[in-house]
């Protein structure tokens, strides 16, 4: 994903000198345009992709299931919607830096588009190598707590993103995109192991998928709408900062309550050793 934000950020900063008008009649389809060719890669990725060791012996033993996401409601619709609630929280602090700052920013607080869009290349970066660091920070130490560090520092950081970017300082918005980067990326270098560890094979594809586009749905799709409404209530970011908080809030509540299935650790503890 920060590798996605990366080189659609380059897209449009590539466009961000045209003039305004012209910028918002036609030059920002040109980044879209352009993405036909993504998918094309999407589709050679996807036709040479394979199934995990695990789904191969679930397909040995016949026990595929038919209709996995029936089977993933009726055996395991706490774990899907705990999952789906900790999945929130990745989304919101990526949609909220990714999309809703560079309207804020600009509008609001007064910078410039290609500044602003340079910061946030410059997290995407580091969002990048943090999600590696995270992923075996998960190996060592278990995914369920590198993810629940993450959600924590998420609850934390969104007042301080908010405070830091309203100073109208560039050196300041750096700090403040760049530390939600490292935020993001101790989630995000955690969930895929996660996801993995609560949802037996049989029902993983469904069970991962699911909660990651609902979490993506309300955390990601939602966040920037109700983020400009609450700009428009109250005139105040505080406000945006509180629900960004509250949704942190709601994944680390749902991360602390999940049960890491007791066949799942034994796997993963014999695969680490």
């Amino acid at each position: 994903m920060p590798i996605g934000v990366l080189t659609s950020n380059l897209a449009f900063l590539l466009i961000a000198g045209l003039p305004d008008e012209q910028f918002q009649s036609w030059g920002w389809r040109i980044p879209f345009l352009l993405s036909i060719f993504l998918l094309v890669v999407g589709m050679i990725v996807r036709r040479r992709l394979t199934d995990s060791p695990e789904f191969e012996q679930v397909k040995q033993r016949r026990q595929v299931s038919r209709l996995p996401i029936a089977t993933l409601f009726r055996e395991r619709p706490l774990m899907v919607t705990l999952a789906s609630f900790a999945a929130i929280a990745p989304p919101a602090v990526g949609y909220t830096v990714m999309v809703y700052m560079l309207n804020y920013g600009t509008q609001q607080v007064g910078f410039d588009r290609t500044t602003l869009l340079l910061l946030i290349m410059l997290s995407a970066l580091l969002w990048i190598a943090m999600i590696y660091v995270s992923a075996r920070w998960a190996d060592r130490f278990g995914s369920k707590r590198i993810y629940t560090i993450g959600a924590a520092t998420g609850v934390l950081w969104a007042f301080p993103l908010f405070l830091l970017v309203d100073t109208g300082s560039v050196l300041a918005a750096g700090v403040a995109f760049l530390v939600a980067g490292v935020v993001q990326a101790i989630m995000a270098g955690a969930q895929g192991g996660l996801f993995t560890e609560i949802f037996d094979a049989r029902i993983r594809y469904s069970g991962a998928s699911i909660a990651y586009q609902l979490g993506g749905l309300v955390g990601g799709a939602v966040t920037p709408i109700v983020a400009t409404s609450l700009l428009g209530a109250t005139g105040s970011s505080l406000f945006i900062a509180l629900y960004l908080a509250f949704l942190c809030a709601l994944s680390l509540v749902a991360v602390i309550v999940l049960r890491v299935p007791q066949q799942q650790a034994d796997t993963e503890a014999t695969a680490v050793s």
